[in-house]
């Protein structure tokens, strides 16, 4: 019997969320808000959404006002993947 591992699906989560990371970080210093970098513990993707976990929950206020260019960003990262979603969500946590 053969046992085959298929991650790919995995990798690809991570090397998105790595692309994504980054680019929120130029993002980020762009706007004159690189402090708040050092507040996100993790971004995580799903088949349609994505997560932004920080440590406090003032900071999710200040990504709030830069959601629409967070989503911009995240919409034109996950199209250049070829990534199919239906619908983008960005959440803060």
């Amino acid at each position: 019997m053969t046992f085959k591992l298929d991650i790919t699906w995995h990798i690809w989560k991570q090397l998105i969320s790595s692309v994504l990371y980054r680019k929120l970080a130029d993002l980020l210093d762009i706007k004159g808000k690189k402090e708040l970098f050092d507040y996100i513990i993790s971004i995580k993707v799903t088949d349609w959404k994505v997560t932004i976990k920080t440590q406090k929950p003032i900071v999710n206020a200040e990504f709030k006002l830069l959601e629409e260019d967070i989503h911009e960003i995240f919409q034109s990262t996950l199209t250049s993947f070829g990534f199919k979603y239906k619908e983008l969500k960005i959440s803060f946590i």
